[in-house]
């Protein structure tokens, strides 16, 4: 007998077939998700997604998770519906100095979004010339106990340094990254920092002190990069360097950077890094350290040391100091280091020889 279902697909053809108007709300919502994550300008795409039905408007209106992401280039009018229909889920601020030539200006974003400080998550800020201030104002009220993540970076030549978040503890924060961008440093404020990128380059230089105020209490901090220069010390022509050395024990990476200055010398003597794997150092020297006269002694020194090290002057007559063994025990695994005049190339590996392997021997794995 054949069944009444069989040889009839042209019935089975004129079924209404399933739309995705049909679907739960949980999947819908889902779906909308995907469909904006990669856009930048993620706010109008949201709010062109609420004018495709009811439906999809109910929708896209009740999932706060999708109303997080807030940027420069959305208008102002975009921003703060989104802060109202995020309701108190953790933000994520993008804010770029250019972004006004199609969305917010920074003079309307920054202060919208920093009365909602304490619900930031993560924060990228980029301001131009004669947007300082605004910046100033945006970052030192409030406070943001949920912040995560927070990079700075200022184009134009900040004086006044920023007090974030008037001074109280940011707990959660992980990542500070600064670019020209001058802080009052706190310790106790950024103790649970575990990447720290400091760019000094256009900035004051901050004070050697107040930088390792930072890393004495960063215990957690697992990377730390500086390029620029450090301020003198209280005399005006020197840098005072703390007696005792500070010891992060996470410390994974490592790399400073201050060419024509001694800066990196003086970060470099006071940090004691057991657990780092990667260390670049990028800097001159002005005569401080004895100068010897062979380095071809110098390499066979330092391989003395360590059996397994590579010490290759390039055509560029730059020196490249490479150590790695499994089965030596030191502190620093790997160490490039790049100086373009001779005799500074020598004052450092003489100065590596008497110090940075002494002590390496010391702090063993």
């Amino acid at each position: 007998m054949v069944s009444s279902n069989e040889g009839s697909p042209d019935l089975q053809d004129q079924l209404p077939q399933p739309s995705i108007h049909d679907l739960p709300v949980e999947l819908l919502s889902h779906i909308v998700s995907l469909s904006v994550q990669e856009y930048f300008f993620h706010l109008t795409r949201i709010q062109h997604l609420c004018l495709v039905c009811s439906k999809w408007r109910d929708v896209v209106e009740g999932t706060p998770e999708l109303w997080c992401r807030l940027t420069g280039a959305d208008p102002l009018r975009g921003v703060r519906k989104a802060i109202h229909y995020s309701r108190d889920y953790p933000l994520d601020i993008n804010s770029h100095f250019i972004s006004h030539l199609n969305g917010s200006h920074p003079n309307d974003f920054l202060p919208a979004v920093s009365l909602h400080a304490c619900r930031w998550k993560r924060a990228s800020i980029i301001v131009g010339p004669g947007s300082e201030n605004v910046l100033q104002e945006a970052l030192t009220v409030g406070k943001a106990p949920r912040l995560e993540s927070l990079t700075i970076t200022s184009s134009g030549r900040m004086k006044t340094p920023l007090t974030l978040f008037q001074g109280a503890v940011l707990p959660c924060l992980r990542n500070l990254q600064l670019r020209n961008a001058p802080l009052v440093w706190n310790g106790e404020q950024l103790f649970n920092l575990q990447k720290l990128e400091i760019s000094a380059e256009k900035q004051i230089p901050p004070p050697l002190n107040d930088v390792l105020s930072v890393l004495r209490v960063a215990w957690g901090l697992e990377e730390f990069a500086f390029v620029g220069s450090l301020s003198p010390g209280v005399d005006g022509d020197s840098i005072t360097v703390p007696q005792h050395s500070i010891l992060p024990p996470a410390l994974k990476k490592l790399r400073i950077s201050s060419v024509r200055t001694s800066s990196w010398l003086h970060l470099f003597r006071t940090i004691r890094a057991p657990a780092c794997r990667r260390i670049s150092l990028r800097g001159d020297l002005f005569g401080d350290l004895e100068d010897p006269n062979n380095l071809a002694q110098i390499a066979e020194a330092i391989s003395q040391f360590f059996p397994c090290v590579r010490v290759k002057v390039d055509w560029e007559e730059r020196i490249h100091i490479t150590v790695g063994s499994p089965e030596v025990r030191f502190s620093l695994s790997t160490l490039d280091l790049e100086f373009s005049h001779s005799t500074e190339r020598l004052q450092l590996a003489k100065w590596m020889i008497l110090n940075f392997v002494h002590e390496s021997m010391e702090v063993a794995l």
